[in-house]
Formats: C-alpha cells, structure tokens, sequence
C-alpha cells in the first residue's frame, strides 16, 4: 500500500484516525497503533510480517528487561 493510494487515503488512514481518536489511554492508543501498522504492512508485504512480528516481540521484552535492571540497580549504573 503506498501512501498515496485511494485505498490507504479514503479508507486506512480515516480508520486509523478515529480508532486513535477513540482510544482514551495512551496504552490503548499505542496497542491500536501497533495493530494497524501491521496491517498495514501486512498489505504490502505478507512475507515479511512474521519478521515483523518476531522484531516487536524480541524489542518489548530487552525492553522490559532494560526496565527491571534500572529498577533494580538505578538508572547511573546503565548509563
């Protein structure tokens, strides 16, 4: 899908838009971003979804281990 297309201009970016819109939280916001981006890529490039996937997935967790090392041992010992 290409940015300037009719279908990502009349139909995916409204969509995404007032899902957005919708969502109070900023967590909730996010998850929904997450959703349509890969949807969007999903669109354009089914082959790479799965890499897609496996790349959120190894990121949020060296995430979440980032965040319980600086919990644990304050944020100079990262830096």
């Amino acid at each position: 899908m290409v940015f300037s297309s009719q279908i990502f201009l009349f139909f995916f970016l409204p969509i995404t838009m007032i899902g957005y819109l919708i969502c109070r939280k900023t967590k909730n916001k996010n998850i929904w971003l997450l959703f349509v981006s890969i949807l969007f890529y999903a669109y354009g490039a089914r082959k790479i979804v799965l890499v897609l996937l496996s790349s959120v997935f190894i990121n949020w967790s060296l995430a979440l281990l980032v965040t319980r090392v600086e919990s644990r041992i304050g944020k100079r010992a990262v830096l």
